[in-house]
């Protein structure tokens, strides 16, 4: 076909780009259509003057041979090679051609046609009438609306157009319809439109990136008033619900024979999600041809593409059904899969993996660290046409035992190591199952990725193929249902499998595909009978297992009551009438004997235990516990008929009055610790303890996972704190969960809490106490998964393990979720948060004042999970409400909230803004960040991290395990980050250490782990103070060079190894403070000739403590190890005289001085600076930062 200059310019708009082909040269892949047997379409009345629309259409009608099929419009050609129906669907600009249900060929579509001037005004959006400022205006011409009011503005959720190169198509702005707005729409000039011409109406969208956006329909409504389609009412596109990437809608239509002149346009939609329009096109067009010919008839569907019901695809062609997967490739996390296997990480990664799997794309890993994972990882597909698929994956993968890829009966099993997997099987009832099966030991890992489905149409052979297999389960079924295989129950539906097998029987070889679709439809739906019999009745089988093993180990006094029901469920599992109907109501009284049970057990066990611990103490409140002791042990005694749950909780409340009357003093109000924003004598944000600044040397130690997932013993544990202290660590980052310490509603045991402190307290840490109440991602996980024993970090009241909440449960199986929108949630969390406070303030002024509790994290890794979705507002405005509980309690200390890394940037955002508008009571928001590297972490971490407000910047987690974290460490002091390892021993494959049993077992980079430590002890206010590039200087930081490195002040480093780190502190003008982790020179300035060196550290109070003198040879200093070296000026004589009463107290800007005579103050260069007469009383004396002799006293000010 010869192409026009005129159409040639439509070939980019439409994407035509290839002359009619025939297939079964080579596959051909089919986009995704509706299979449909009956089109109820329109006749083609006229057809000399058929003009098919410009988007997606089906045309069908009866053919012979002989009779070439033409579109004149189109250019679409066909030549039947049978008589029968041809069905033409044009899908995306590609017509495809159907032979009595048969693929046959495709071909591009070339519209023959002229188009006249865009009516739309301000087609793209560049001309604005308003400015909203930062970036956002509202356009001319265009109205929006919510269905009562305009939506535009500047504000997060109001419409307005932007500057954003990632959603435009020509010039520099497009529109952004928020979540606020319904309609889009303008008056189109007077006239403008004609009345019966056709018309082409196009535009580019975008669906924009966060979470729950895409999925949205619009419709394209023409009429004499707003918001309305009295004229026309088109459908136009669903935004794309994966990814940004821009896409393009088309459509043509005729308009009406009349029309009003004065038309309205506007986009519908009627979901609040947040997507992108711009390049809006409504053009005239004139056909240069029209016609059809070649058919008898033909019916037509404008804006549908629909292959026929009884499609059939020849050799390797194939339709692409991916688009009926959820989240094939995993860019929305796990969502559309479901994981049977218990304690399994589950992360998103997005390193290359095995060679089949890219890097920098998102893509699903499974991993465990012990015991194997045995279970499935799958989704479900519903309302597949019937016939013959085949599903293909990426899988990278490092295991012992099995792992499958499966689609219903069918599997591939697979081999470790990276390989593109595919799988070809059968649908038969509209109903597709497919994932992985694994089945392995050890500590597996399986990294997934780009899920594939393709469908093959349908094929006869295959069903057969499905049916032999079926027929010999069916037989195996009916044999064991005789024969009472196994432990069966009583109760079966082997009739229906007779009827079934009956027609399998009478099964002819030629029979229709449809025929053995229904035999194969008819025999599974026996089979899931079955099952669901045999479901049910095992319910009732394992409730009784359970009850009787509950009776066997239960010391209750009388259990003939417990008996009769064994003696009731076993008659109802041999009957062999139906009992299904009354099994739940029969489970519901074994889930109240076992609940008897259970709660005489832990009454027993509470009372031995508290008897026990009361023994071995000698609290105020003794007397009193003795007398509830010995009413709880007259109840248990006789417990029938007896309210356990009450007598327990009576006896928690009583153990934990007798455990608090150890606490006589009462604490009163204090600030332990700030965030220091002011910037005054410091220059970045500063943390400070008991008013001093402090440089946090951190880790995370996850006592809860060595106890309840490893086994470990408490003084296993502690002998990990101890290590930890040895290592140089100054702070411990300790999970407290809300099980631990309030495990029965309004009974609260501070005994973990207490070990936690107390050991902190012994080994001279300081503790971070990271509340970790319902939520980590927003979902409730695990406190004990070891040797059959299951809890929830919540306790029952909370978040139940079976499902059970007092507040609003948006997931009731794991993983749990709760509602991020629950007031009474909220309020009942701040509530026992306070308690926690209260409780240690009580602890600390009852244990020396130490403050060893400086810092509270309120939660972790708050996000939306599964369908409980939180905007990042929604989840500060949550914890800062719970926040209140630190921030008012008696012991006030900094607070903090740790992000997923790509969600960290809107929960910082989100908080400084709560910050300016009314205040936050959450301090700082950090970043989890994982596969970085030095300069990432000396950076903005990709921008999740940038400077923000008044944002104090902390890298909360960062993988210890590996061997650069070190390195990573003095990149963060670079980038002026605090920096908190995670984690320190054991658990979850990012640990310092690994174990052997619950013995530690060093790393190879724990040495330069304890060198980093121990330098920034020696001068921890200092590097607290001091911003790099200021007046702190890191060498090295990237840890991978042996050069000689310029930085403060002239000072120069050079490394003793590629790993040697360092930093210099301008400590005053007059003295600096030099820091190695190991071996590396000082290169001192010519500027620092004659000055003085010392080695020592910093103490407490920020005053030098030498210990030894150093030398100091060609302005070089030596470092064999680590250390700190303060070189100085040396001092000039300074006249001195003895006074037997002086007091000088140093303060910021000056000093205070009490004497009972005149005294001088000198600066270091022996310069007189004030003579202060005292006269026995104090007097401030102003002076600038620095060091100064009193009295022959060396002081600093600051």
């Amino acid at each position: 076909m010869n192409f026009s200059t005129k159409n040639l310019r439509r070939k980019g708009l439409y994407g035509v780009c290839a002359l009619m082909m025939t297939l079964n040269v080579e596959a051909e892949r089919l986009p995704e259509m509706p299979l449909k047997a009956s089109l109820n379409g329109v006749e083609v009345s006229d057809m000399g003057r058929f003009i098919p629309g410009l988007g997606d259409y089906t045309l069908e009608g009866k053919a012979k041979v002989g009779r070439t099929i033409r579109i004149a419009f189109s250019g679409v050609e066909f030549e039947p090679t049978e008589d029968g129906d041809v069905r033409l669907v044009q899908k995306d600009g590609t017509v495809y051609v159907f032979q009595n249900g048969r693929f046959k060929s495709l071909s591009s579509s070339h519209p023959m046609y002229e188009e006249g001037k865009n009516v739309v005004k301000n087609p793209s959006f560049e001309i604005v009438a308003e400015d909203y400022g930062n970036g956002r205006w509202r356009p001319a011409d265009w109205e929006t609306w919510n269905g009562g009011m305009p939506t535009w503005g500047g504000d997060v959720g109001k419409t307005n157009v932007r500057e954003n190169a990632a959603y435009r198509s020509d010039g520099v702005k497009s529109i952004i319809m928020h979540s606020e707005s319904r309609y889009l729409m303008q008056e189109l000039a007077e006239a403008v439109v004609e009345p019966g011409a056709y018309y082409c109406l196009s535009y580019d969208y975008w669906t924009s990136e966060g979470v729950g956006n895409g999925g949205s329909t619009y419709r394209l409504m023409f009429g004499t008033e707003r918001n309305t389609g009295n004229i026309l009412d088109l459908k136009g596109h669903t935004t794309e619900s994966n990814g940004t990437a821009r896409c393009h809608f088309v459509t043509s239509f005729r308009m009406p024979d009349e029309l009003p002149r004065n038309l309205w346009f506007s986009f519908f939609r009627g979901e609040s999600k947040v997507d992108w329009i711009d390049n809006v096109k409504l053009v005239k067009i004139m056909p240069d041809a029209q016609g059809l010919s070649g058919l008898d008839n033909a019916t037509y569907v404008e804006g549908q593409a629909y292959a026929p019901e009884n499609l059939a695809l020849e050799g390797d062609d194939y339709m692409d059904m991916t688009g009926r997967l959820v989240n094939p490739s995993f860019d929305e996390g796990t969502n559309g899969w479901t994981l049977t296997a218990d304690g399994v990480q589950v992360k998103i990664s997005t390193g290359e993996k095995g060679g089949v799997i890219k890097g920098g794309q998102n893509h699903l890993q499974l991993w465990k660290g012990s015991g194997g994972i045995d279970g499935r990882f799958y989704q479900e597909v519903k309302d597949l046409p019937n016939g013959k698929y085949t599903v293909r994956a990426a899988i990278s993968s490092s295991f012992k035992g099995t792992v499958k890829l499966y689609m219903n009966d069918s599997e591939k099993s697979l081999s470790a190591g990276g390989t593109w997997a595919e799988v070809t099987g059968v649908v038969f009832d509209g109903n597709l199952e497919l994932g992985l099966d694994l089945a392995t030991s050890g500590s597996p890992t399986i990294d997934m990725d780009d899920f594939t489905l393709s469908f093959h149409g349908a094929d006869k052979e295959s069903y057969m193929a499905v049916l032999t297999r079926q027929m010999k389960q069916a037989v195996a079924d009916t044999l064991a249902m005789t024969g009472h295989t196994g432990d069966l129950p009583g109760y079966n539906n082997i009739e229906q499998y007779r009827e079934v097998m009956k027609d399998v029987n009478l099964l002819s070889s030629d029979a229709e595909i449809s025929e053995v679709e229904r035999i194969l439809s008819d025999l599974a739906s026996a089979m899931e009978e079955w099952e669901s019999i045999q479901i049910d009745y095992s319910r009732l089988k394992d409730a009784e297992k359970k009850l009787e093993n509950a009776i066997n180990v239960s010391d209750y006094p009388d259990k003939s009551c417990f008996q009769s029901l064994i003696n009731e469920m076993n008659g109802m599992y041999t009957g062999e009438k139906d009992a299904r109907p009354q099994i739940d109501e029969v489970l519901d009284k074994v889930d109240e004997a076992l609940a008897e049970l259970d709660a005489y057990r832990v009454l027993v066990e509470l009372i031995t235990d508290f008897n026990t611990r009361m023994e071995q103490t000698q609290y105020p409140g003794q007397e009193d516990l003795k007398i509830v002791i010995e009413q709880a042990w007259e109840v248990a005694k006789a417990p029938f008929g007896k309210d356990l749950t009450e007598v327990t909780k009576r006896l928690r409340q009583a153990w934990t009055a007798y455990y608090e009357s150890q606490f006589t003093e009462k604490p009163i109000k204090q600030t332990v610790s700030v965030v220091d924003t002011s910037l005054d004598g410091s220059e970045k944000f500063v943390l400070r303890v008991d008013g001093k600044p402090f440089y946090m040397t951190n880790v995370q130690l996850r006592t809860d996972k060595l106890r309840g997932y490893e086994g470990w013993t408490e003084e296993a544990i502690e002998k990990a704190v101890k290590q930890a202290a040895d290592d140089h660590f100054n702070t411990l980052s300790i999970p407290v969960f809300w099980r631990e310490i309030e495990p029965e509603k309004d009974c609260f045991d501070w005994t973990i809490l207490d070990r936690y402190m107390g050991w902190c307290h012994k080994y001279g840490l300081k503790m971070e106490l990271l509340w970790f109440s319902w939520s980590s991602g927003g979902r409730v996980q695990y406190l004990w998964n070891h040797n059959g024993r299951k809890e929830l970090r919540t306790p029952d009241y909370v978040c139940s393990l079976d499902g059970k909440s007092d507040f609003n449960m948006k997931r009731t199986e794991w993983e749990y979720s709760l509602d991020w929108k629950d007031k009474e949630l909220m309020e009942r969390e701040k509530y026992v948060l306070s308690k926690v406070m209260e409780h240690v303030a009580r602890w600390d002024i009852h244990n020396g004042g130490g403050h060893t509790v400086v810092g509270v994290q309120l939660g972790n890794e708050a996000r939306s999970h599964g369908n409980n979705m939180a905007s990042a507002a929604e989840i500060i405005d949550y914890y800062s409400y719970v926040g209140a509980a630190v921030k008012q309690s008696e012991y006030v200390v900094w607070t903090r909230l740790n992000c997923v890394s790509w969600e960290t940037a809107g929960r910082v955002d989100a908080n400084e803004k709560k910050r300016v508008n009314s205040g936050t009571n959450i301090d700082f928001v950090g970043v989890d960040i994982y596969g970085a590297d030095a300069g990432m972490i000396k950076g903005d971490m990709w921008g999740y991290l940038g400077n923000k407000g008044k944002n104090f910047r902390m890298i909360m987690e960062i993988d210890a395990k590996d061997a650069n974290s070190p390195i990573y460490q003095m990149a963060a002091l670079a980038g002026d980050k605090s920096f908190d390892y995670y984690n320190f021993c054991v658990v979850d494959g990012n640990a310092l250490y690994s174990n052997n049993g619950m013995e530690l077992v060093e790393r190879a980079h724990i040495g330069l782990v304890r060198q980093r430590n121990k330098i920034l002890n020696l001068a921890n206010q200092d590097f607290a103070l001091k911003s790099h590039g200021k007046g702190l200087y890191v060498y090295n930081y990237a840890g991978k060079s042996t050069d000689l490195e310029k930085g403060l002040d002239g000072i120069a480093y050079f490394p003793g190894t590629a790993s040697s780190q360092a930093v210099a502190i301008r400590h005053t003008n007059e003295d600096y403070l030099l820091l190695s982790t190991s071996t590396g020179n000082f290169n001192l300035p010519a500027s620092m000739d004659g000055w003085k060196a010392t080695a020592g550290y910093m103490n407490e109070n920020n005053e030098w403590v030498s210990e030894s003198d150093v030398e100091i040879i060609n302005r070089v200093i030596k470092f064999t190890a680590p250390a700190c070296v303060k070189v100085s000026k040396e001092v000039t004589s300074i006249p001195f005289v003895h006074v037997e009463s002086v007091d000088i107290r140093p303060g910021r800007g000056g000093l205070l001085v009490r004497a009972d005579h005149t005294i001088g103050i000198y600066n270091l260069k022996g310069e007189l600076e004030a003579n202060v007469n005292a006269n026995e009383t104090y007097v401030w004396v102003s002076l600038p930062s620095g060091y100064y002799v009193v009295e022959n006293r060396k002081i600093m000010v600051r």
